[in-house]
């Protein structure tokens, strides 16, 4: 019976502590259970934590950052070596396609240019006839008009005299065909009314030394060197005339067919009679007027005449023929032909 009392005992009892009675509750706040240590020093260590954390964020945000920028590096040299690479590929390439370019501009630029002495068509001959025939200032004379033995002041003066006697300017009318067989020329004539009465001008346009395009200025005044009054009246016996040449049959004193000679009508527009012009039959002169007439009643010429002894004060020998039409070239029309 003893026996089982000690077993009961035994079983039901609490097992004593090692460290002896009011000893756990110490340990317990040893651990660092609920009521272990002072307040301050959680809320020190809650501090620490925190610190801890938030130098861990700035050094892993500054290693972030600073691979950014060495990507950003490495990506702009990727990008250089890769131009660089680009470039040295396709340089032969460029260069062949620049020298085909300059190639094909030379090709155009042969192409498209417009020859020096290029005939003006009619808007731009009428064009300049206007401007030559606008010049009221000596000044502006030579940039527009082609003068000979005439002043810049006797052409201004001129053009105001023939307003003054042929009246205004009604129109302009372009040439297309000439009395020349010369290629560097163009004309463009003009109409000026007074008083109900229309009288016409030749502007002649030609090139100058420099290939400028410009008003012949003894063609558009018909000039007579000397003057047909000094012809006529005999203070002179020969002179170069700006006329109309149509060929004709009269003959009398030193000039008779028989003889050889070729007769020509000649007419001026500044002159109211009919003269008559003689050269020699097949001679320079002749072959000139000739070849001008082969398709035309009548053709401008600029011929240089003499008087004869024995012919009426009509009645002229033509010694040159200086120019097809009123603007003369640099060598005379007699002397060019064969």
């Amino acid at each position: 019976m003893k026996d089982k009392g000690i077993s009961r005992n035994i079983g039901k009892g609490s097992r004593p502590s090692e460290n002896g009675p009011g000893l756990g509750h110490i340990q317990r706040m040893a651990v660092g259970g609920p009521g272990s240590g002072s307040r301050g020093e959680r809320r020190r260590r809650r501090h620490q934590t925190e610190a801890g954390k938030s130098g861990g964020e700035r050094q892993h945000q500054g290693n972030h950052s600073l691979l950014v920028r060495w990507s950003m590096v490495f990506g702009f040299l990727a990008l250089v070596i890769l131009a660089m690479f680009v470039m040295f590929w396709l340089k032969p390439y460029l260069k062949e396609r620049n020298e085909i370019s300059e190639s094909y501009g030379k090709v155009l630029s042969v192409i498209e240019k417009e020859p020096e002495n290029k005939i003006p068509g009619e808007k731009e001959a009428i064009s300049l006839t206007k401007k030559s025939l606008a010049v009221t200032d000596p000044k502006d004379v030579e940039k527009f008009i082609l003068i000979d033995s005439s002043s810049p002041e006797e052409v201004v003066e001129f053009l105001k005299k023939v307003k003054q006697e042929d009246g205004e300017i009604a129109r302009y009318d372009w040439v297309a065909r000439l009395d020349t067989t010369r290629e560097d020329i163009s004309g463009v004539a003009v109409t000026f009314k007074k008083e109900g009465q229309s009288r016409n001008r030749l502007a002649l346009l030609i090139p100058d030394e420099d290939g400028r395009w410009k008003m012949d200025f003894a063609a558009f005044a018909r000039s007579t060197t000397p003057s047909w009054s000094d012809l006529m009246e005999g203070k002179a016996n020969s002179a170069v005339v700006r006329v109309y040449v149509a060929p004709d049959q009269y003959f009398n004193g030193p000039f008779k067919e028989q003889d050889g000679w070729r007769c020509y009508g000649i007419a001026s527009p500044d002159m109211p009679d009919l003269f008559y012009g003689y050269c020699l039959a097949g001679g320079p002169q002749d072959k000139v007027l000739a070849a001008l007439l082969t398709d035309r009643k009548g053709a401008r010429a600029t011929i240089g005449i003499e008087r004869t002894e024995g012919a009426t004060d009509r009645q002229f020998r033509i010694k040159r023929v200086l120019a097809e039409d009123w603007a003369i070239r640099d060598t005379p029309a007699d002397e060019a032909v064969k």
